[in-house]
């Protein structure tokens, strides 16, 4: 008897790490995979390690004129409000066969930071302001490329001027 209960209380603690392990997991399955072409995919990679390893790595795609598009290469810290950004989309890019969570710049221009019970509660009681998150692009990596692969630009804007 003693050693059944014994036995249980080891399965219990393995079965409530593991628990943990698969709870701090992402779920694809819902989500949206943008494949970049390998050229583009090729010329992120050299850039895609945080500054600091408790940051994490995420993209934000911009749609230039015609068929040009540009893509920054960003970091967030755990905690932050762009860290519940980032946890909450549901779209990611691949490069080197791993998934990174991917943003829109109508994301900045459009979202608030606002959780959606909060955003809900504020409507039903009449209050109508809304937060909006501020991004400063200025020194961050990015590449400029065409649909079909054509790399026009890779840098930061130190380098060259942003327009759009």
């Amino acid at each position: 008897m003693k050693k059944s209960i014994y036995l249980l209380f080891i399965l219990s603690l393995f079965g409530c790490s593991s628990y943990k392990q698969v709870s701090d997991e992402r779920d694809y399955s819902k989500g949206i995979v943008y494949v970049l072409p390998g050229k583009v995919q090729k010329a992120l990679k050299p850039q895609m390690q945080p500054t600091d390893k408790r940051n994490g790595i995420y993209f934000t795609l911009k749609e230039l004129d015609g068929d040009k598009y540009r893509i920054y290469i960003q970091e967030y810290s755990v905690g932050s409000v762009m860290s519940r950004w980032v946890n909450s989309t549901n779209r990611y890019i691949l490069v080197d066969a791993k998934l990174y969570p991917l943003l829109f710049e109508l994301d900045d221009k459009f979202g608030v930071t606002e959780t959606v019970e909060e955003l809900l509660t504020n409507e039903k009681a009449g209050i109508y302001e809304y937060t909006r998150r501020y991004v400063n692009r200025e020194y961050v990596h990015h590449v400029e490329f065409t649909r079909d692969g054509t790399i026009l630009y890779e840098g930061n804007s130190l380098t060259q001027p942003l327009e759009n």
